[in-house]
C-alpha cells in the first residue's frame, strides 16, 4: 500500500504557488531551463499533483498501461537491442489490440495514439485546483517572457506530462497504476512509450535516431496538445465561497487518497458471530480500498472501479488491532461503525498480509 502526506491548508495552496513561481521566474535568465531544476516550485507542484490527481491519473492511463503489461508484446525499435523473439499471441482483455501490428514501430504507434487520445480529452476530469495552478504557471510564464509564445505551453506540459503522465508510464507501480512491477520486456515498452509522450510534451520530435519513424505522428499531435492546454486552463479565477467549497470537496473526497491497496474484508452486525466463526471458515472478500480524509471506499478492483461500499470516517466510533494469536491472522483490524441514521452497531474487519 502506498501512502501520501495529508493535504496542507487549502486557502494557501494557490497563493503560495503563485508566490514561489513568480519569484523563480523573476530571476530566470534562460527560458530553456524553465522549471528544470528540482526547485521549490517544482517540488511543490509535484507534491500537489500526487496529492490530488491519482484518481485522475488512474481514469486516464490505467487501462492502457495494464493492457500493455498484460499483452507483453515486443515493442523494441532500437537496432542495437533488437533480437528475434516469438510474437505474443495472447488476446487483450477487451479486444482493443486484437489485431496487433507486426513491427515495433506500428505497435508503439498504436499505444501512443491510444494514450494521447485519452489524455487529450481528459481536461474535464482534471482536479480544478490543478487546472488553476497550471493556469497560474501559464499566465506567469507569458508575463515574464512575452516574446516566447511557446514557453507557457512548455511550462504546463512540463509538469503535467513530463513529471506526471510520462513518469507514471515509466514507473506505473509507484503511481498506483499497477500492483506489481512489469517484467523486463513490458518495462522496455513503457520506457519507449514514455519517451514518445515526452517528445509530444516538449513540442519537438524524438532525440534518438531510431525513433525518427515517429516524427510525423508526434508533430501532428503538437497542435492537439496546445488545444488541450488551452481547454485545461480555461477555468474561472473567482474565489467566491461557492467555488472554494467545491474546490475543498474535490480535494477531500476525490483527490486526496491518503492510502490505497488490497485488503480482505468482512462486514458483520454481530461481533460474537465473527469470533465464533473464525475457526469454521468465515468468508472474507478481497477488495481494493481507498482512504480519503472523509471516506473509506472499497471496490472490486482498481481497474473497473465498481464501488462496493463506502464508510464515513465520522461514523467510525472505534478502531483496534485484534489479537493475532486468538484469530490466526497477523494483521486484523476491527472497525466499530455507528451511523447517525442507523442505531445498530456494525463491525467491519480487514485483514492485511503486511503493513507498510
Amino acid at each position: 500500500m502506498q501512502s501520501i502526506d495529508p493535504v496542507f491548508p487549502l486557502d494557501l495552496v494557490l497563493p503560495y504557488l503563485q508566490c514561489v513561481c513568480d519569484a523563480e521566474l523573476s530571476v530566470l535568465k534562460d527560458p530553456n531551463t524553465l522549471f528544470r531544476a528540482n526547485s521549490l516550485t517544482s517540488k511543490s507542484i509535484d507534491h500537489l499533483l500526487k496529492l490530488t490527481s491519482i484518481p485522475y491519473l488512474k481514469s486516464t492511463l490505467q487501462f492502457t498501461i495494464l493492457q500493455l503489461i498484460q499483452e507483453d508484446k515486443n515493442c523494441e525499435i532500437d537496432p542495437t537491442k533488437l533480437h528475434t523473439t516469438p510474437d505474443n499471441k495472447r488476446k487483450s482483455l477487451h479486444g482493443l489490440f486484437d489485431s496487433p501490428p507486426t513491427s515495433g514501430v506500428d505497435q508503439l504507434t498504436t499505444y501512443l495514439m491510444v494514450t494521447m487520445e485519452t489524455i487529450l480529452s481528459s481536461e474535464s476530469r482534471c482536479p480544478i485546483i490543478i487546472r488553476r495552478a497550471l493556469k497560474q504557471l501559464f499566465v506567469l510564464s507569458a508575463k515574464h517572457f512575452p516574446d516566447e509564445s511557446t514557453l507557457p505551453y512548455l511550462a504546463v506540459s512540463g509538469f503535467l506530462f513530463l513529471r506526471f503522465f510520462a513518469a507514471a508510464i515509466l514507473t506505473p507501480k509507484l503511481f498506483c497504476l499497477s500492483e506489481t512491477y512489469p517484467n523486463e520486456r513490458a518495462s522496455r515498452s513503457l520506457t519507449l512509450l514514455a519517451k514518445l509522450v515526452q517528445s509530444v510534451a516538449n513540442l519537438t520530435t524524438a532525440k534518438e535516431s531510431y525513433m525518427r519513424s515517429f516524427d510525423d505522428v508526434i508533430t501532428d499531435m503538437h497542435g492537439q496538445l496546445r488545444s488541450f492546454i488551452d481547454r485545461l486552463i480555461d477555468v474561472p479565477d473567482e474565489r467566491n465561497s461557492e467555488h472554494r467549497v467545491k474546490l475543498h470537496k474535490q480535494i477531500s473526497y476525490d483527490g486526496c487518497i491518503l492510502i490505497s491497496g488490497f485488503l480482505q474484508k468482512c462486514k458483520l452486525s454481530n461481533i460474537r458471530y465473527f469470533l465464533g466463526s473464525i475457526q469454521t471458515g468465515i468468508t472474507f472478500k478481497r477488495r481494493f480500498f481507498e482512504l480519503t480524509s472523509h471516506l473509506l471506499n472499497y471496490y472490486t478492483d482498481p481497474v473497473s472501479r465498481v464501488l462496493k461500499g463506502s464508510i464515513l470516517l465520522s461514523d467510525i466510533s472505534h478502531v483496534e488491532q485484534m489479537d493475532p494469536e486468538a484469530l490466526g491472522f497477523k494483521y486484523t483490524i476491527q472497525l466499530q461503525i455507528q451511523s447517525v441514521h442507523d442505531r445498530e452497531t456494525k463491525y467491519f474487519f480487514m485483514i492485511a498480509s503486511t503493513l507498510n
